[in-house]
């Protein structure tokens, strides 16, 4: 799968994101799909999928997971050999559908408590539904903490989630952005299917049940895999693909 290859870069802003520094590119390939969190102490907090970088199972299953990384001095270098592993998990199928059990885009925020959630997709339980494409994909959900440069907690099961809303106002998406602003859940973008224009448009909600869309069709093109968040009482979303698997 051609996204496997994608790799990761970060790049630096010191004037409000008017100019950019070159990329620092972390890795080549096969680990991407990354969230930020801005620590208490000022370290920075990175999440990240695994989608190569693993050797296959015994069984000749390749391997896929969730990442974190620190950086304690504003981004400019990234602890890359001290690098967490907060889930993995085996595939369970080999040749051109290998990569329906990988791993999906994550997001982590930083709760009250000092603590760190990470949602994560997920295939590994994937099958050929009826129209034989992969189902179901599940959602993940690390909760832990960072201490002293590793992880402690369960990073197997997340807090107790009840479902507020079984369809939202808002047609169902992937990659879109999201963050807290404002005292609103706000979403941004996304991804459809690769033969639909990806989604323009940006959601607001004050409790996760009722919806009110603020802009119908926003100003930026590259709305999937954007990066998103609150910066300065700002809100930020940065990059992306523009068209349905075009850069």
């Amino acid at each position: 799968n051609i996204d496997h290859y994608e790799g990761l870069g970060v790049c630096l802003s010191k004037d409000d994101g008017r100019t950019w520094s070159p990329v620092n590119r972390l890795y080549d390939y096969g680990r991407h799909h990354p969230s930020l969190a801005l620590m208490p102490n000022g370290d920075l907090l990175m999440t990240y999928v695994v989608r190569l970088g693993y050797p296959r199972n015994a069984e000749g299953f390749p391997q896929f997971g969730i990442e974190a990384v620190v950086s304690r001095d504003q981004g400019a270098s990234w602890d890359l050999p001290h690098r967490l592993i907060l889930a993995k998990w085996s595939g369970n199928r080999t040749g051109a559908n290998e990569w329906w059990p990988s791993s999906q885009a994550t997001s982590t925020v930083l709760l009250p408590d000092g603590s760190l959630l990470t949602a994560f997709g997920t295939g590994y339980r994937s099958q050929p539904n009826a129209a034989g494409q992969s189902a179901p994909r599940d959602v993940g959900l690390i909760h832990w903490r960072l201490n002293a440069g590793s992880a402690m907690g369960d990073t197997k099961q997340g807090p107790d989630w009840v479902c507020v809303n079984q369809q939202a106002d808002w047609q169902a998406r992937d990659s879109q952005g999201e963050f807290i602003y404002d005292d609103h859940l706000w979403i941004l973008g996304g991804w459809f299917d690769a033969k639909t224009p990806n989604p323009r448009d940006v959601w607001k909600s004050p409790d996760g049940k009722q919806w009110t869309r603020t802009v119908e069709v926003a100003p930026w093109e590259h709305s999937d895999l954007s990066p998103a968040m609150v910066f300065k009482g700002r809100m930020w979303f940065m990059g992306g693909r523009k068209l349905p698997g075009a850069e």
